[in-house]
């Protein structure tokens, strides 16, 4: 009895010339599949509780199979490159400040994601309690940001302005970074409570009011602007129940001849619906936390 054998594409069929059966046998040899490496990095900011950049602090990848991959920050600044997936623990090292750890993930390389590290300095920093305060700001119209006269339009009654506020401490942080919420006269519909993000680091306060501004209607068409920011290395200082902090901004009045509606400041209004218009720009205001 004879068999013969031909082959068909990638199996070999036996044709068996007199014989009862036939089998074939196929091959497993696998197709070779593309293997695609994406680039990814970890890339975010590292900050003190007061919200300034800090240079020269070191994010170490601590697990994974990338552990012990590092960065140093520059302005703030850091960023890990990698091929891998998944999420990781970093630890910031930088002396001065509390050692951080925190999670993060691996990003595709043109992923705008960010991750955001607050480092504690070691030490005493400035004490904020948690509970009801009154905020007081008050403009230097004597001076502005160059030097020359500021604020000669703002009236006496305008250059300090005092509102009921709420501090609350953030989870992460309870020492030394806080949510402010203060409460203007506005009538609905406009915004009555303004909330900003409030830090400490050693005796530097840290914080920006700016999106909300704080802004007061007041009668007569007429409204005020409060915008501004804590200076990066101005200390802040504590006297009995309260707290004086440095600041820089902008006090914004105006009178106009109706209403200005919803929009946010007096800068946009048409000139010819403004009676009055001040605007002091200082860095040598003042803000003051008073607890109740």
């Amino acid at each position: 009895m004879t068999c013969r054998a031909a082959q068909f594409g990638l199996g070999i069929a036996l044709a068996v010339s007199g014989c009862t059966e036939s089998r074939s046998v196929v091959s497993t040899t696998p197709t070779p599949v593309p293997v695609s490496v994406v680039a990814t990095h970890i890339r975010g900011f590292v900050q003190d509780s007061a919200f300034r950049p800090l240079t020269g602090v070191k994010v170490e990848i601590v697990d994974g199979q990338q552990a012990g991959a590092s960065a140093t920050s520059t302005d703030g600044i850091f960023e890990i490159p990698g091929t891998l997936t998944g999420a990781v623990t970093l630890r910031a090292t930088k002396d001065g400040l509390a050692t951080t750890t925190q999670s993060a993930s691996w990003r595709a390389a043109g992923d705008g994601s960010l991750v955001t590290i607050i480092m504690e300095p070691l030490g005493t920093s400035l004490q904020i309690e948690p509970g009801d305060y009154t905020i007081s700001i008050t403009t230097d119209r004597a001076t502005s940001r160059d030097g020359a006269a500021a604020c000669g339009g703002l009236p006496d009654g305008f250059l300090t302005r005092s509102y009921p506020a709420t501090i609350t401490s953030q989870s992460a942080h309870p020492r030394s970074m806080f949510i402010a919420t203060l409460q203007t006269n506005n009538p609905p519909p406009f915004v009555r409570s303004v909330g900003f993000g409030l830090g400490v680091a050693g005796d530097v306060a840290g914080f920006t009011i700016d999106g909300p501004a704080i802004v007061e209607t007041l009668p007569n068409f007429t409204y005020l602007e409060i915008t501004g920011s804590a200076p990066t290395d101005a200390p802040a200082t504590s006297i009995g129940s309260s707290i004086r902090i440095p600041f820089a901004g902008s006090f914004e009045y105006c009178a106009l001849k109706s209403s200005m509606g919803l929009q946010n400041n007096c800068f946009t209004t048409p000139a010819d619906q403004k009676i009055a218009w001040a605007q002091c720009l200082s860095t040598r205001d003042v803000m003051v936390l008073t607890k109740r």
